[in-house]
């Protein structure tokens, strides 16, 4: 009784973390994704124009408050870009859309960060990448990104892939390549130019990370120039604190982690119950079986017999057959409770001691049923069908 409260006490207690970590899990994503009292229709901007080209966005910003909110939003490190109506008021469920006009008649090809910055109190920042390529493009390129290396870190290395295409297919050429790693607010922590011969249809490039470089918001850059051709690609990414960071993803596996703990511990538990019941156990499956096996054996001599005989052998068959496999469960209960008395007493030797006696005696069905005073009335209705010539 008392394992029994025990496990029944460690099951609850582990259930309980799982739903507070759970809740913990839940409250710390519904509060991050609340921070934020408003959304906006983009998280990213990203452009990519010919020279001469005229171009504009728009922005929605939405109040998703309960109540009444004051906007402003301002432009960093983009003077190329004009935003119509930069501070305004919003009721809760309110939007504006916001037109945001590029000023890029005058602009040499290449590429331009910078950021927008929309806040009320709780700023969000909406990188913006504009690529600005010739109007004829010879050579053009893309970047692809291990997915292990879309967020890095400070003082480690970057892998990319450089896929040159050759659009015009001009034969083998050699080109410049300038290489950049770029963050928003205009400074550049890595740069590389070079005269290359397109030879092969992609480069890989190791990109080392400075240890003191600021973490946020980057992008890889490449430009490649031939002739009057400049053609642009680029790839947003994340220089991460390399700091232990508590986010949602940790409260979900450890919520994990205590399901598998509760469910390994249930099992090993069952496994693990005490051994003497669980041999006490097996050798009640194994009277059970015997008992069976015998009443089938019992069963068939019965079938043979004449129909008259038969009916009335399988009548006694049946009681006798349900007072056997009764008296088993009964026998198996009252040795039970020997076992339990004994552990509880902690009498370990005399508890398996009992196990050994029990295993060579295994359930003598008849010896109970005398004990009982059952067995006269079986035997006493088998003599008399056997003087009537029934032979049972």
């Amino acid at each position: 009784m008392e394992k029994k409260r025990k496990l029944v006490m460690a099951v609850f207690v582990a259930i309980l973390l799982v739903v507070i970590m759970a809740e913990l899990c839940f409250v710390k994503s519904s509060s991050s994704d609340g921070e934020r009292k408003f959304d906006v229709d983009n998280v990213l901007l990203k452009l990519a124009v010919k020279q001469g080209e005229s171009v504009s966005k728009t922005l929605r910003v939405t109040n998703i408050d309960s109540e009444r909110a004051d906007f402003e939003v301002n432009k960093e490190n983009l003077d190329f870009i004009s935003i119509s109506g930069g501070e305004f008021s919003l009721e809760p469920g309110g939007a504006r859309i916001l037109e945001l006009d590029f000023d890029i008649e005058n602009k040499s090809a290449g590429v331009y960060l910078g950021r927008i910055l929309v806040s009320n109190g709780e700023p969000l920042t909406i990188p913006v990448i504009l690529e600005i390529e010739t109007k004829e493009v010879l050579f053009d390129s893309n970047i692809n990104v291990p997915p292990e290396y879309s967020s890095v870190y400070p003082g480690e290395k970057a892998i990319i892939e450089v896929q040159i295409f050759n659009l015009e297919n001009i034969g083998l050429k050699t080109v410049k390549i300038n290489y950049f790693v770029r963050d928003f607010k205009g400074n550049t922590i890595f740069l590389e130019q070079g005269d290359e011969t397109i030879d092969k249809p992609s480069i890989t490039k190791i990109i080392p990370i400075p240890k003191n470089v600021e973490t946020g918001d980057y992008a890889f850059i490449i430009i490649i120039e031939y002739s009057d051709s400049v053609a642009t690609s680029t790839y947003f990414f994340k220089i991460a604190d390399k700091t232990f960071e508590m986010d949602d993803n940790f409260f979900m596996w450890i919520v994990i982690f205590l399901l598998f703990g509760l469910i390994f511990f249930i099992i090993y538990y069952v496994r693990q119950r005490d051994k003497m019941f669980l041999e006490l156990e097996r050798q009640y499956r194994t009277g059970m079986r015997k008992e069976v096996k015998r009443q089938k054996v019992e069963k068939v001599k019965i079938i043979k017999l004449k129909p008259a005989k038969r009916k009335v052998a399988l009548r006694i068959f049946q009681k006798k057959k349900k007072k056997r496999l009764k008296a088993i469960r009964k026998i198996y209960k009252v040795r039970v409770k020997v076992l339990r008395k004994l552990k509880k007493k902690k009498k370990k030797s005399q508890a398996l001691d009992k196990l050994a006696q029990w295993k060579r005696q295994g359930y003598n069905v008849n010896e109970f049923l005398i004990k009982t005073g059952q067995k006269q009335d079986l035997k006493g209705q088998a003599a008399k069908l056997k003087k009537q010539g029934y032979g049972v």
